[in-house]
């Protein structure tokens, strides 16, 4: 809803590399951008990232390359300076494709993403982004 007008309108002046429609994404707001992550479309579960600049409404895909890790059967804590996580780790270049996941912003920096169905069934994976290096 756009505030001030009480209804909704739609944004169509929006430029860049937007994703395909789909359902089951996440879409997560950090510093001015929001962040959409996997979803199905009519192609089947995704792992992409794409972020939209909510000041220019501007799509970019981003490539993320390495550096995350899955978190296998984890506890995670976050007590306003940290993550404590408590779990075996693994690591991994990307997050699989995933639809029907959780995901949450902490401490306007890092995009935490658990869980969700994809091919192979229900996962139980944490990954957590940088969004300040995009690893």
């Amino acid at each position: 809803m756009y505030v001030g007008l009480n209804k909704w309108i739609t944004l169509v002046e929006l430029s860049g590399t937007m994703p395909s429609a789909r359902c089951g994404h996440s879409a997560t707001v950090i510093n001015g951008k929001m962040f959409v992550f996997g979803g199905k479309d009519e192609r089947g579960c995704n792992n992409d990232l794409y972020v939209l600049d909510l000041v220019r409404f501007h799509w970019v895909r981003l490539d993320c390359k390495g550096g995350m890790s899955a978190l296998l059967a984890l506890a995670c804590v976050y007590d306003g300076a940290r993550v404590l996580i408590c779990s075996r780790c693994r690591s991994v270049a990307l997050p699989t494709a995933r639809m029907e996941h959780a995901a949450i912003a902490i401490d306007d920096r890092f995009l935490l993403i658990h869980g969700g169905s994809g091919d192979g069934g229900i996962l139980n994976t944490v990954h957590l982004l940088d969004t300040s290096t995009y690893s």
